[in-house]
């Protein structure tokens, strides 16, 4: 029944929100922070139906109470993605490649690296020590992901392509982890990100999220014309099946399943699937 939405402007910090439900979305309450300043949130992680954080252009927000308030962290300006592995130790990745770390949850946070003139788009970690962090160029249009295996101090370069853009990344154990982003970008790795490998919808939309549903995955996002892009993975014959239609316009950007049958979907121009 509790859910949380939290958004605004990824390229400028002209527009905010941060929604709140306790009724499985039938309405949802204005819970925004900082409502005076009101500039944008780009990423939010929650380790459990409480504890989350969001993360945007003035920094970091906490909340161990599913949204209702929250408590401002500090960390870098132009925030955008965050993760936390416990309550204590977690990440921020920013825009111009610099990762910083807390491990005292939020109440300091220090810059360990910085992965140079690289747009982090979305870091995840499997333990404390193995991550990824998957983005493209600030000034250039190149794909990166990177790896590090000792907490975030040091990345290794494990692909980058041009004319690609990495945006988001879900690890299922240490060596099988499957990135999306644009256009039409799905590759999986399964020996640790030594190697990856395309595994393409045969589409080039726009791809921002990957979520599973049991064992199976699902991408969303969108295309020209702003039309939807959602696909399900198959368990036999082509990978992937299309579940949308252009009859309902808006890229969508985030897709989440809490069991094998209930799912939500959220997007552009208010979309609620």
């Amino acid at each position: 029944n509790r859910g949380v939405i939290a958004g605004g402007e990824v390229g400028s910090p002209d527009f905010a929100a941060v929604l709140t439900t306790t009724n499985g979305g039938e309405t949802w309450i204005d819970n925004n922070p900082n409502p005076v300043i009101s500039e944008g949130f780009n990423d939010m992680h929650f380790l459990s139906e409480n504890f989350g954080f969001i993360v945007g252009f003035t920094g970091s927000y906490k909340t161990t109470d599913m949204g209702e308030s929250w408590e401002f962290k500090g960390g870098p300006g132009w925030a955008t993605t965050v993760f936390f592995i416990d309550e204590m130790n977690g990440w921020i990745g920013t825009p111009v490649g610099n990762i910083f770390k807390t491990t005292n949850s939020g109440d300091s946070w220090e810059q360990i690296s910085n992965i140079h003139w690289t747009w982090n788009k979305d870091i995840k970690f499997f333990n404390s020590q193995i991550g990824w962090v998957v983005g493209e160029g600030l000034y250039s249009d190149y794909a990166s992901i990177h790896k590090t295996t000792d907490g975030g101090y040091t990345w290794i370069t494990q692909d980058s392509i041009w004319n690609r853009g990495n945006n988001e990344i879900e690890i299922f154990d240490s060596l099988y982890a499957v990135v999306v982003g644009t256009p039409g970008v799905v590759l999986y790795t399964d020996d640790g990100g030594n190697t990856w490998y395309s595994e393409g919808t045969n589409d080039l939309g726009d791809y921002f999220d990957i979520s599973m549903q049991g064992s199976r995955k699902w991408i969303v996002g969108g295309s020209e014309y702003f039309y939807p892009r959602m696909f399900a993975s198959r368990e036999s014959g082509f990978p992937w099946e299309k579940k949308y239609s252009t009859i309902v316009e808006g890229t969508i950007n985030q897709i989440d399943f809490p069991d094998s049958l209930n799912g939500w979907s959220a997007g552009m121009e208010g979309i609620l699937l």
